[in-house]
């Protein structure tokens, strides 16, 4: 069953139903425990008081109850359906969050023993000369290619980023696509290579195989990965160093400044024992909820408190000026970033991919933010790979988010597993790759057409297919070979129907 099941999101939300039912019982019986203890006082009548204890002891049970049940039973939708029917409830989210994390990390560590067995057995070690090229893996939460100059923006808005490309060799890809527009769906599609309504415990991901490989895993991670579908436990068992902004200390949850910091501090105090490094670097700075440091309010006016009012005047002009500061701010964290890792030979000898997870809305057709409905500023993503032993002369139009995994594998030298979906950028296919909506109600498979992507959209109600481009023109059924046609609908009922 795809994870984004209809049928078990009904199932999903009449069981959340009937525990925010019991929970006002619970809290009536609550209250009245109380009026009864105030009258117990009173008059020294001690029946009422046990009465009212037994009542709110029992239902205070029930929801422990069906939530193990439910738990157990819908277990593969877990992640995804958590925060839009629980975290709303404080009480189901208490019960909610320590059982399912329980269950979650449990359900890791056996996945993860029976993969490394697999991957003993399919790729053995001797078989493959030991890797010794780092991995540098950088996403920015968020960002556009249509604002880096890189992809033809006009303002000087990265002159770090700019500068490297020039001294480096690189590919930049031209017309990358996100396979969904949420950050949990973003980042597991890149390092499982995967399809957006595959993700789930049971996959090979990026930091398996390569620890599989000698590799030493270490996540530096700015924002919340922890509270956004226990990302921190689907990261899994094989990371050698963890740091991210909800359990670091003297920084904010989404401030940058904590990756070179804690950068620094993992050269001083850790024992590395292999040559082959993985690193990720998530960054927060373009992202709406980031921490702007003053040095880089560079453009005005950059207030987005309209964005909570009803009264949107102005609300574009400083939403943009506000997301250009953020990637100025990227720009000078990627430098401090990578100067690091220069100091200690690190980028010596290394493939670096800077991606992100997702796109952004920025007032175009009234929308802003991330994670509404499958729009093009929200699948707009850049994909920069730099590594000086890339082909000469290579030259990529299309590529998504699950190519990634694919596409590092390759340049090391390393059979790339079956599992995964995508395929490397070195050696072109065609591509038919599905996309999601947060919502969990629009869906549908993009691919190259006349040097623009195209996807067959459905939400239930209507279907059409548009082209996933800046115009987001609805194309006409006539303009496409039926070949490409048939396909699409293939692929869209193999993915989700």
């Amino acid at each position: 069953t795809p994870l984004y099941s209809s049928a078990a999101s009904d199932v999903y939300k009449r069981q959340i139903l009937i525990l925010a039912f019991i929970s006002i019982l619970a809290l009536y019986w609550g209250l009245n425990f109380l009026h009864n203890y105030n009258i117990q006082i009173i008059q020294g009548v001690d029946i009422a008081i046990k009465k009212a204890s037994y009542k709110t002891l029992l239902v205070g049970i029930i929801p422990i109850l069906i939530f193990v049940s439910s738990i157990q039973r819908l277990y593969p939708y877990l992640i995804e359906f958590k925060q839009e029917f629980v975290a709303k409830d404080p009480l189901s989210h208490f019960y909610y969050s320590s059982i399912s994390r329980y269950l979650v990390k449990n359900k890791v560590a056996q996945t993860e023993q029976r993969i490394a067995f697999d991957l003993k057995n399919k790729y053995p070690q001797s078989s493959f000369p030991k890797p010794s090229k780092n991995v540098i893996l950088i996403t920015i939460d968020a960002l556009r290619k249509d604002f880096l100059p890189s992809y033809g923006f006009k303002e000087d808005i990265t002159p770090f980023l700019d500068s490297y490309l020039k001294r480096n060799k690189h590919v930049i890809v031209k017309q990358p696509l996100a396979v969904c527009n949420y950050t949990v769906g973003g980042t597991a599609s890149i390092l499982d290579g995967c399809l957006s309504d595959q993700i789930g415990i049971k996959n090979l991901s990026l930091q398996n195989y390569l620890s599989h490989w000698g590799y030493q895993n270490n996540f530096i991670l700015s924002g919340n990965h922890a509270g956004f579908g226990y990302m921190d436990l689907l990261f899994g068992n094989t990371l050698n160093f963890y740091q991210e902004g909800t359990i670091a200390n003297h920084f904010m949850t989404n401030d940058d400044l904590l990756i070179p910091f804690t950068l620094n501090k993992y050269f001083e105090e850790s024992k590395r024992e292999t040559t082959a490094n993985f690193f990720w670097f998530h960054l927060m700075s373009v992202h709406i909820s980031s921490k702007k440091q003053p040095d880089f309010i560079k453009y005005q006016p950059s207030d987005i408190s309209m964005l909570f009012s009803q009264n949107k005047e102005g609300l574009k002009e400083g939403y943009t000026n506000n997301y250009m500061n953020g990637i100025l701010q990227m720009d000078d964290i990627l430098k401090r970033t990578l100067n690091i890792l220069e100091e200690k030979n690190i980028l010596k000898n290394s493939i670096i991919v800077i991606t992100s997870d997702h796109g952004e809305s920025l007032g175009e057709n009234g929308i802003y933010s991330h994670a509404n409905k499958l729009n093009y500023d929200e699948l707009n993503i850049p994909l920069i790979i730099i590594d000086n032993d890339l082909p000469d002369s290579l030259d990529i139009s299309f590529a998504s988010q699950i190519d990634i995994a694919p596409t590092i594998i390759d340049q090391l030298r390393l059979p790339i597993p079956d599992d995964w979906k995508g395929k490397s950028i070195l050696n072109p296919s065609s591509h038919y790759i599905p996309l999601s909506s947060s919502e969990k109600d629009e869906f549908g498979v993009a691919t190259p057409f006349n040097n623009t992507w195209i996807a067959l959209i459905k939400n239930g109600t209507s279907e059409q297919i548009i082209s996933i481009d800046k115009n987001q023109n609805i194309i006409s059924v006539e303009e496409i070979p039926d070949s490409i046609k048939r396909k699409l609908e293939v692929k869209w009922d193999y993915y989700f129907k």
